[in-house]
């Protein structure tokens, strides 16, 4: 709280909706058009009753920067198909972890595709989930030297990095548990 107005000091933009974004980015995911103005009007929004603090111009030009280079990938990804050869997903190169025709297989045939593409998707959502908290806790952690250095408390930064890594180790931790959880779902093996 501010000692002089009562009211509460603006927020930054926290490492959780940090992860969420990096996560978000890394499974290709796009808000719509719609979605996208809204969160934009949200955000101008908070900065104006003083519960955000403002960003950069710079933050703000390579987030549309970024979202306009994903749509553009999107498009041409959609224009392609699916890719084929080296460099390609198990997912694309596969007839069982591709999309089974709609003609119907078999009753066990399409259950065994249908764990194999769930097994697939769940380890590719794994390692989206580990890159995108990689990237978070060394973002964070470069934050943390920064202020440090700028304090003159380098010295501090081994001691005060410790609840950070402890706190990204709990979130991939978390993600391990749930791709742990569908694998032993579709396997029937529990470690």
């Amino acid at each position: 709280m501010s000692a002089s107005t009562g009211a509460a000091e603006p927020r930054g933009r926290s490492w959780f909706e940090q992860v969420e974004r990096d996560r978000d980015r890394g499974a290709g995911r796009i808000v719509d058009d719609a979605t996208w103005e809204t969160q934009r009007l949200e955000e101008r929004r908070d900065v104006r009753l003083g519960r955000l603090t403002p960003r950069c111009e710079f933050d703000r030009f390579d987030e549309e920067r970024d979202r306009e280079l994903q749509l553009q990938a999107s498009a041409r990804r959609h224009e392609r198909g699916p890719a084929r050869g080296l460099g390609a997903s198990a997912a694309d190169q596969s007839a069982i972890l591709s999309r089974p025709p709609t003609t119907g297989l078999p009753t066990l045939a399409g259950v065994v595709a249908r764990d194999q593409r769930e097994l697939a998707e769940a380890k590719q959502t794994l390692e989206r989930s580990l890159r995108a908290v990689d990237a978070a806790e060394a973002r964070e952690l470069r934050l943390l030297r920064r202020r440090l250095n700028r304090e003159g408390r380098s010295e501090q930064f081994d001691i005060e990095r410790g609840p950070i890594e402890q706190r990204f180790g709990r979130l991939r931790t978390g993600y391990r548990q749930a791709y742990d959880k569908v694998r032993s779902r579709i396997t029937g093996r529990h470690n």
